[in-house]
């Protein structure tokens, strides 16, 4: 667990935002689009607000969405080095 949160502790190169979006998408806790539209069906509109290519889920955000590339590399970075 302790190596979980180390990017937060040893990165300066993220933006708070960044750091906002991470934080919560690690503990699964994120209100996306995906689950607004699919489960609480508050919205129609299930797509990925950054990409606007897939759903919006978690997995979707930390691994697969395009727009989120740049900051994944530099939490890559920032945890193998």
């Amino acid at each position: 667990m302790e190596n979980t949160y180390r990017w937060m502790q040893e990165s300066t190169a993220l933006k708070i935002e960044t750091e906002a979006l991470i934080t919560p998408a690690q503990d699964q806790a994120l209100d996306t689009k995906g689950h607004k539209a699919k489960m609480l069906h508050t919205t129609n509109d299930p797509k990925c607000r950054m990409c606007k290519e897939k759903d919006e889920t978690v997995a979707h955000i930390v691994s697969a969405c395009p727009k989120m590339r740049a900051p994944r590399k530099l939490v890559q970075d920032k945890t193998t080095t």
